[in-house]
This record gives structure tokens, sequence and C-alpha cells, in this order.
């Protein structure tokens, strides 16, 4: 009895290199080599200029340019044995066709497609797939740091009490009254307070923070580059992408550090 298996593995985005490629190659016809099939393994791609081909030779593959309009759209690995048949799909889509990774299994044997099914989906999910971070639901941790900063702004206000109205002096009629109300406006505050500074920077970080991860996903391409095919020029691209983006983020962090450790060193320096 004909057995037949599916999965679009939820749609995730994906990485395919050369040791990928070959693993999961190797993973699609280990079990079929060791029950006596005999494999066929055959690749079809599709270019972005609309172009297409198929072949059986891996290396044929990898030696594409896969830039420009040469770049690689669709990746279809087929494995035919006897009675069983074997589609692994890679898609990097557009607008209205999203990327995903999509297996196709069928077979006579269901035990042995079962098994197949079962060791390509933990590859594939492993090795293959980008791990998703769910960035918005985290974005109510910088909303909570922005409430909290509010309320330290406001419960930081100076108290109006710690010196007596003019209008009072003025109908004292004892003079040390006057004189110690003069000597009091003219002595610097002591209660300069950190507080402030740290709550603003605080709010300004978590407002910050909250956009980033409520518009400016960093699932995007830039931050965490997926959907790709990288063989040829393409991982050269990937390569440079992903330095550009840790130098970035290393410049944030120690700018963000640097900033904060000379706020707190020149507000240590002034303090009365």
């Amino acid at each position: 009895m004909t057995l037949s298996l599916s999965d679009t593995f939820d749609k995730r985005r994906f990485l395919l290199d050369e040791p990928r490629l070959r693993k999961v190659v190797e993973v699609a016809t280990k079990r079929l080599n060791k029950g006596g099939h005999h494999c066929k393994v055959e690749y079809k791609l599709e270019r972005k200029d609309s172009s297409e081909y198929s072949t059986g030779d891996i290396d044929e593959v990898l030696s594409e340019s896969n830039v420009g309009s040469t770049r690689i759209r669709v990746l279809i690995v087929g494995v035919q044995a006897t009675g069983n048949v074997i589609s692994l799909r890679f898609a990097v889509g557009t607008m209205s066709a999203p990327s995903f990774v999509s297996l196709s299994i069928k077979g006579d044997d269901r035990d042995l497609v079962m098994l197949v099914g079962a060791d390509l989906r933990e590859y594939i999910d492993a090795e293959i797939l980008v791990r998703h971070f769910p960035t918005r639901s985290f974005a109510i941790v910088p909303a909570i740091l922005c409430y909290y900063s509010v309320i330290l702004l406001r419960s930081d206000k100076p108290s109006s009490s710690a010196l007596p109205s003019v209008n009072d002096v003025l109908k004292n009629p004892d003079l040390s009254v006057k004189l110690n109300y003069l000597i009091q406006q003219r002595e610097p505050s002591g209660n300069v307070s950190l507080l402030p500074l740290l709550a603003n920077l605080a709010l300004a970080c978590g407002l910050i923070t909250a956009a980033g991860l409520l518009i400016v996903n960093p699932q995007w391409e830039f931050v965490r580059p997926s959907n790709l095919f990288l063989f040829g020029k393409e991982c050269e691209r990937y390569d440079r992408l992903i330095g550009i983006r840790d130098k970035i983020v290393w410049g944030v962090i120690v700018a963000a550090v640097v900033g904060i450790v000379t706020g707190f060193i020149v507000w240590r320096v002034t303090k009365p």
C-alpha cells in the first residue's frame, strides 16, 4: 500500500550551502541504499531570469555563478528509487509567493517512507531552517522599561517646601530669617541626582527598542540574512553582509557603553 508524506515546515526561512546540500542528499538516500534500492538523484534549478535546467551532477549546481539574473530562485532535489519518490523543494519567493522549504515523499514501503521522512525532517529542522526569534512578543520588555522610567521621572520632582516663600520672609520682622533665606538661596543644591539622567536614558532606549521590535523587525534580511542559496558569488555577498552587520552591532554596543560610563564620570566629577 502506497504511503505519502508532505511537509512545508511552517514556511520557515532557510539557508542552504554546499555542505548542507550534500548532507541532505546523503540523508535522503542513506536508508534507501541500505534497503538495496538503486537511487537516482536529479537536481532541477530555476533562475531569476526564468531559465531552468535539470542535472544529475551536484557539482554543476554548486558551480553556478548565482548572481544577478542567474540567481537561483528554486532548487528541487528529486530522489527516485524502486517504488519510492522523494522531492525536496527550496524556493526563494516573492511578495506574492513566499519562500519556504517543502518535502514530499511517496513510496510502497510504509516503514521506509516513515523513517526517511523522520530523518529528513530532523536534519532540515536542525541545520537548514533558520531559528525564528519571536521579536514582536519581546516588545513588552522595553514597554515596561518606558513605563517605570516615567514613574521615576515623576517621583524625582524637587520638593517645593525646601525654602519658605518670598512673601513670608519679607513679612517676618526677624532679620535672621531674611539672612538665612538669602544664604539658602545662594548655597548650591546638594541633592543633585543621577536618577533623572538614568530615567531619561532608559526611556529613550525603551522607546527606540520597542519601535525596532515592532516596526523594524530583526528578522529582516540585513540583520538576519536567510532564504539564500550560498553557492557561487552569493557566498561572498553573504560573508560581506554578516561582516557589516557585526561591525554595526558592536559599534552601537561600544558607543552605548562609552556614553553611559562617560556620563557617570562627568556626573561624579561635577557633583558638589
